[in-house]
């Protein structure tokens, strides 16, 4: 667009301004429901809701999993998922398949005893 065309410059100034505003109106939209899903979350405590990053590494932790599992944020956030499986399990490389499962399915299902914090356990369904 030649920059000697005002009034096309003007329209294109226009044009960038509705999308700058459109992508504004969205980003606030996507920061609302961000802001709602958390609420939902750390409200539902009687679920665990964990996420892990492609290495199986802890990146978010609820208030229903540390109501669960016993284990805070801090203890978690950043470590191995493989804790909550058993010693067993992961002996057995449980924890490898979930995840090896997860990526190549888009998720794993599992119901299987998950190791809370202090070593004890509980029988339980998870999704990853």
């Amino acid at each position: 667009m030649p920059l000697s065309d005002n009034n096309s410059q003007s329209e294109w100034e226009r044009d960038c301004e509705r999308r700058v505003e459109e992508l504004r109106r969205k980003l606030e939209q996507s920061v609302h429901n961000e802001q709602q899903c958390r609420t939902f979350i750390d409200n539902a405590t009687d679920y665990a809701f964990i996420t892990f990053d492609t290495s199986n590494v802890v990146t978010s932790w609820s208030t229903g999993a540390e109501r669960i599992l016993g284990y805070s944020g801090a203890d978690v956030i950043g470590q191995s998922g493989s804790i909550f499986f058993t010693p067993e399990d992961v002996a057995a490389g449980e924890h490898l398949r979930e995840l090896e499962t997860a990526r190549t399915q888009g998720r794993a299902e599992d119901e299987r005893w998950h190791r809370r914090k202090g070593g004890t356990q509980l029988w339980g369904n998870s999704v990853m």
